[in-house]
């Protein structure tokens, strides 16, 4: 009768693991095959008592080109983040100064299905190349998910979502984190994510917490919003 029981209950958690991997995967799989995606979000960093709180947005479109947008709130006033790719050439532009960087094959992709799994924050670190992600384009090469688990379904934004929590490791950064994505019911897509990084190979005390304002799929979005500004002359002294 034990073994029974047992049967059953390991029966009943796979099914229940294999339900929360479908759904995500459905979500992933919606918004990596999109021609192209924006995405309007906030984040919130909270370690301890100390929060930090930014909003941005995320422009994939095809040829290569990128735009990605990040304000962080600070007590001497926001600073703003600005990576701009015409598919041609990359900047990162913070105020006056900019910097050229490289302009990778297949990079959209890459950020794309970040963030799609991960979030548009772990994506915005992957959209300057790294010399340890080498020739690995496909994020299942260094990317793994596991211990999906579906939990109880509640509103966020007075939308019907269900909530999937698993477990991610980057291989490459040698990084853990127990994530949460509420996936509204509706769309499929998400609404929230939440991030919990492992330290010591345990869940540490800080979270990052991404709410979507707004995703849209496929939409056209025009060219001149992936245009490099001419840089200004730089001012001489008198």
């Amino acid at each position: 009768m034990i073994f029974a029981s047992l049967l059953f209950l390991s029966t009943f958690i796979l099914q229940e693991g294999n339900e929360a991997k479908d759904l995500f995967e459905q979500m992933a799989k919606k918004m990596d095959n999109a021609k192209t995606l924006q995405i309007e979000f906030e984040t919130m960093n909270q370690r301890g008592d100390e929060k930090r709180e930014a909003s941005g947005t995320l422009a994939l479109a095809d040829e290569n080109r990128m735009r990605i947008e990040l304000v962080m709130a600070s007590p001497r006033g926001d600073q703003k983040v600005l990576i701009l790719s015409n598919g041609k050439k990359t900047f990162q532009i913070q105020g006056s100064r900019r910097r050229e960087i490289e302009t990778a094959e297949g990079r959209n992709e890459l950020v794309q299905q970040i963030s799609s799994r991960l979030g548009v924050m772990v994506g915005f670190m992957f959209s300057e190349p790294s010399a340890k992600v080498g020739d690995r384009k496909k994020i299942d090469e260094f990317v793994t998910l596991t211990d999906f688990k579906m939990g109880v379904s509640e509103k966020v934004d007075g939308r019907e979502a269900n909530l999937v929590s698993f477990l991610a490791r980057i291989s490459i950064k040698d990084d853990e984190a127990a994530i949460k994505v509420w996936i509204d019911s509706e769309t499929g897509l998400p609404l929230k994510r939440s991030i919990t990084p492992y330290r010591d190979g345990k869940p540490s005390e800080d979270e990052m917490l991404e709410t979507y304002v707004k995703i849209t799929l496929d939409a056209e979005i025009p060219a001149d919003h992936f245009a490099i500004p001419a840089e200004e002359p730089e001012k001489k002294e008198k």
